[in-house]
Order: C-alpha cells, then sequence, then structure tokens
C-alpha cells in the first residue's frame, strides 16, 4: 500500500532526474527502475496513469509516439543556462566559502537532470578554492541583516583586518560599529551591507566578508533612509565598496584608453569633446585613493584635467609614492 502511495511521486522524481530534451525513458524503462531501486513492481497501464496524474499537477511531460511510447519533462524552473550562470555565480564568489559553495552548488543542479549536470558542473570547482573566505557562517551573517532589514532594525558588530600573518585583527581598538541597514547587495564579486552609520549618519557600504561575528539584531529601531536617497544611483558610482565623496571629474584620454574609461563608468560618464586621437569626458568618482590609483595605473595615457583639487590630490600621491621608493 505504501508503494502505492508514493509511486507517482518516484515516477516524477525518475522523469525529472534521468530525462531532458535529448534523454527519454519508456513505460517499460521506468518500471524497471521502479523494481530495481524501490522495490516497487507495477504494470504499465498504472504507470500511464501515474504521469496522467503527475501532468494534472501542472509538470508538464511530453509523451514522444513511436511503437514504445517515450516520455521526458519539459519544463524546468531554470533552464540549463540559467543554472549555469547561477553555479558559475557561485563558485567565483569569494565571499562564499568552498564548503557553502559545494552544498549551493548541489542544489542548484539537483534541478537538472543527470545528463545535463554534466554539462554545467566544471571539473576544476576546487581551482577557485583559494580565493574564498573560509567563514562557513555567512548564511547566519545575511540571515542576521535581512532580519534587521525586514524588521527594520539596527544592527552592531565588529570589523576586522588581516596582519601580515593573515591573521585577524579588530579595527578601532574592538569598537562596534552600529548601522541601519538599507539593502544587502552583491557588487564586485562581494556581498555587501549598505546603512546609516549610528556616529556619522553617512550612508556606507560594508563587506560581509569583513565582519568578525554573526551581526546582533538590536531592538533599537532603525534610523528613516534619507528622503530622495536611490540605490541604484548609489551602487553605479565606481568604488561604490569604498568610501569617499561623490565628485565629478573631467578626464582627457589617449587613444583607445576611452574604452577603460567605458568600462569603468559606463552610465556616469558624458563625453565633452573628441579631437584627433584625444578624448574628454566628465565621469563621477568616489574622491579616494582607489580612483588616483587607477589613473596612475593608465601609465600618463589618462589625465585628470579638472577639478584643481582633484589634481593636487594625485599630484600629492604620486610624489609620496615617489618619495618611499628612494627611502
Amino acid at each position: 500500500m505504501t508503494g502505492n502511495k508514493i509511486r507517482p511521486f518516484l515516477v516524477c522524481k525518475i522523469l525529472y532526474e534521468q530525462t531532458d530534451d535529448t534523454h527519454f525513458l519508456t513505460l517499460a524503462e521506468i518500471a524497471a527502475i521502479l523494481k530495481e531501486d524501490y522495490g516497487i513492481e507495477v504494470y504499465r497501464t498504472t504507470l500511464k496513469e501515474d504521469i496522467d496524474t503527475i501532468s494534472e499537477m501542472n509538470v508538464e511531460i511530453e509523451c514522444i509516439r513511436s511503437t514504445q511510447n517515450k516520455y521526458h519533462i519539459v519544463d524546468r524552473p531554470f533552464a540549463v543556462a540559467e543554472i549555469k550562470m547561477l553555479i558559475d555565480a557561485v563558485i567565483s564568489a569569494s565571499f562564499i566559502s568552498p564548503k557553502e559553495s559545494r552544498r549551493m552548488v548541489d542544489k542548484l543542479s539537483s534541478m537538472l537532470s543527470i545528463y545535463e549536470k554534466q554539462d554545467v558542473i566544471d571539473d576544476d570547482i576546487e581551482s577557485f578554492d583559494a580565493c574564498k573566505t573560509t567563514d562557513n557562517k555567512t548564511l547566519y551573517y545575511i540571515d542576521a541583516v535581512n532580519e534587521a532589514i525586514r524588521n527594520r532594525k539596527k544592527i552592531r558588530f565588529q570589523i576586522f583586518y588581516y596582519s601580515g600573518g593573515k591573521n585577524k585583527i579588530v579595527s578601532d581598538d574592538g569598537e562596534y560599529t552600529v548601522i541601519s541597514p538599507i539593502r544587502l547587495l552583491w557588487k564586485d564579486s562581494k556581498y555587501i551591507v549598505i546603512g546609516i552609520d549610528d556616529k556619522t549618519g553617512h550612508i556606507d557600504p560594508y563587506r560581509i566578508d569583513r565582519i568578525l561575528n554573526v551581526p546582533e539584531v538590536l531592538k533599537e529601531p532603525a534610523a528613516d533612509v534619507p528622503e530622495g536617497f536611490d540605490i541604484s544611483v548609489y551602487m553605479e558610482a565606481p568604488n561604490a565598496l569604498s568610501k569617499g565623496e561623490l565628485v565629478e571629474v573631467t578626464l582627457e584620454c589617449n587613444g583607445r584608453r576611452i574604452n577603460s574609461v567605458i568600462d569603468r563608468f559606463s552610465n556616469n560618464m558624458k563625453i565633452l569633446s573628441e579631437t584627433g586621437d584625444k578624448t574628454v569626458v566628465r565621469v563621477t568618482v568616489r574622491n579616494n585613493p582607489l580612483f588616483y590609483g587607477w589613473i596612475f595605473g593608465k601609465a600618463g595615457q589618462i589625465r585628470i584635467v579638472e577639478p584643481e583639487e582633484a589634481v593636487k590630490t594625485y599630484k600629492k600621491l604620486v610624489d609620496e609614492t615617489y618619495a618611499r621608493l628612494n627611502k
């Protein structure tokens, strides 16, 4: 009796795992799998009734008419290409530990047939492990932040950095950071929480993989998001993971270096003029060393034109760097 009750679910599982757009099963093959794997014997006519029942549950099963009708699952929640994209994102995400990555890859690939899995899971998945965090509690961090956002509460946590020996050192002498979280976002392979700093009132980004322990959700209500704040505009700015005032800067690019500017600033740029092999553009940037480091890396092929303050800041950083080389 028990076998009869669960048989339709087992038939669905067999079709889901062992059929796809290029792999099919006949009723005889399904019956053989049921007997061998689950010890259930069944007539073909009964199997046809099971398939009809499964179809009534909005599972799309196609029958290919032939001397022995063949069946396969047609519609799945995700296409193979979509699952591949999600798996690649999980594998390459540095904030997800190797252990968590494998578990998530297993869950994602379970939505495919055994044949499709072979096409989407790379053999060199372990090659990404060296770039990943070793903290297996990332999902707990995310749950805590999500809970605070959902219930409009503040969170408290400590931030750390690594020493030369790769030891975790708590920033600011162990002082806790309190923020009103606004949004969790994934950018540049990092998972970050955008929040309002309790001390400064500024909206700043905080990397999840730089939080020491699971954030504590406080009872204190979160601060209101400033009127007019647009998270999409905030995240479009280059170096969104870093702090610094947003400023407009005019750049002069030589030759094909305009492609570097387009790649980096995309929607946050405006072409002002094109003369010969020089292009002048205006971009919105975060005024911090990361921006000036990017300019330096272009070996003089991209020049800051204005504002004058940005020109002076860049020159100062270059002079300081040169001075250190001569010590």
